[in-house]
């Protein structure tokens, strides 16, 4: 599957996340849970524009690998689907240690 680098960057960003939390004792179908994109963009993206994560949710969520939920032009949830979790395992086999190595390759920063 081939996404855009700005996708790429926040779905991995969501993958670390989520294996923070299940390593931190959260159950998985909690895990999964990324907030609305106002908390997206201050705890993940401050640097990023609104736009541009708008934009790299919508691919996500057109490739099925989040699901979002919104309502009148406000994002109120996404969260990392089953096949989006499977594409990252198989992206990341080893996966915290390559998520960090692919996240400092593709310089992509880190705001946690």
């Amino acid at each position: 599957m081939k996404l855009t680098n700005n996708a790429n960057a926040i779905i991995s960003i969501f993958y670390r996340e989520y294996l923070n939390k299940v390593a931190d004792g959260v159950p998985m179908s909690t895990a999964i849970n990324m907030g609305g994109l106002q908390a997206i963009h201050e705890r993940f993206f401050i640097h990023t524009s609104v736009e541009n994560i708008v934009f790299g949710l919508k691919e996500l969520e057109s490739q099925k690998l989040i699901e979002v939920k919104a309502g009148q032009k406000i994002l109120h949830n996404s969260k990392l689907s089953t096949l989006g979790i499977i594409y990252l395992e198989e992206k990341f086999p080893s996966g915290i240690d390559d998520l960090n190595q692919y996240l400092t390759e593709q310089k992509i920063p880190i705001y946690q």
